[in-house]
């Protein structure tokens, strides 16, 4: 939670933004089509390590990113696809294991305002630090979930394709939080959490004997007709009347963030949707072919089987050049 400052997270819009300007020009030069899926989860793989301060040469990207996309899918899969996800947590866990060691010896120069300094360097109440997997681990627990906010950007992206009229009403940075609340709420990005009794309850009359495998329906309950008007209606102005509690809309658990399941970095999320709402929308121009949009509900996380396919592929305004500075070397980009 003390990562997830006001300041911290401007400063990650602005670093994801010089990557998506970046990303349109080269994706504009290209004869074939875009997957957005891979696309967007290679511009945030750029992003968070630049944010925490992991290094990242270019010619990596595609390989951290396909080993990020392999942990969060593997997560709901049997056999392969989930020995693949096994195989890449270990594989990225020795990365950052190594990444926290070279921070602790002086070996890897990085910012003391960076995540990856102030996780190495965390001291514990009895003032040693952590050990270094279990910091690796907590690395690992800021780069993979933002990651994993490139299936928020693709739900985005059909919603818009889905609902042309909704994008022609996104003239504000209200309206687009109404948006991607609503993306949130709608698609099922992962319709459920599976969780274990710890210890004997009741609730509302029922039991919940220790050790009972239990589920809380997430898309169910952002779908109950109970809490929302319509539930089954993509309707973002829904978020201008219905004061939600915190636990209705709980696309990342419900609760407090200090003390209850909730997602900490769901205002990281937000942010990463509305940015991406803002560049599909206002920033590039793009075609979508015929393709199979059909959206699982059964598959966790869930997408167009496509990854979401564009083409023609063109800055907004090619009129008007910006200057972006990523990493260190200057890029001119198309806003």
């Amino acid at each position: 939670m003390a990562l997830m400052t006001k300041l911290s997270l401007d400063e990650l819009v602005q670093i994801t933004h010089a990557y998506w300007l970046t990303a349109i020009n080269d994706w504009q030069l290209r004869d074939s089509p875009i997957v957005l899926k891979q696309a967007a989860a290679e511009v945030l793989t750029q992003s968070i390590c630049q944010w925490t301060g992991v290094p990242l040469e270019p010619n990596e990207v595609k390989h951290r990113t396909q080993q990020f996309i392999h942990m969060i899918e593997s997560a709901s899969k049997i056999g392969f696809r989930h020995w693949q996800g096994r195989q890449a947590r270990r594989l990225m866990e020795r990365w950052c294991r190594k990444l926290i060691h070279q921070t602790r010896t002086k070996q890897l120069r990085v910012e003391p305002d960076k995540s990856l300094y102030k996780i190495a360097m965390h001291q514990q109440l009895d003032d040693n630090l952590l050990s270094e997997q279990v910091a690796a681990v907590e690395l690992l627990n800021i780069l993979r979930p933002t990651v994993a906010i490139t299936y928020y950007i693709v739900l985005t992206a059909l919603a818009l394709h889905h609902y042309p009229h909704e994008a022609k009403r996104l003239d504000s940075d209200e309206a687009r939080h109404r948006f991607v609340q609503e993306v949130r709420r709608f698609y099922p990005f992962f319709p459920a959490t599976v969780a274990e009794v710890r210890k004997t309850f009741e609730w509302q009359g029922y039991t919940f004997p220790q050790g009972s495998r239990v589920m809380l329906d997430l898309y169910g309950t952002n779908h109950d007709e109970r809490l929302w008007q319509n539930p089954e209606q993509f309707w973002p102005d829904r978020f201008l009347y219905n004061d939600t509690d915190k636990f209705s809309l709980i696309p990342q658990g419900g609760g407090d963030y200090w003390q209850h399941h909730r997602c900490a970095g769901e205002w990281l999320t937000l942010a990463m949707m509305e940015l991406a709402l803002k560049v599909l929308t206002q920033e590039m121009q793009y075609e979508v072919p015929g393709q199979n949009l059909f959206l699982p509900h059964n598959r966790m996380p869930t997408l167009p089987e496509s990854g979401f396919i564009i083409c023609k592929v063109a800055p907004y305004s090619v009129a008007t050049r910006v200057e972006s500075t990523i990493m260190g070397r200057k890029v001119h980009s198309s806003p």
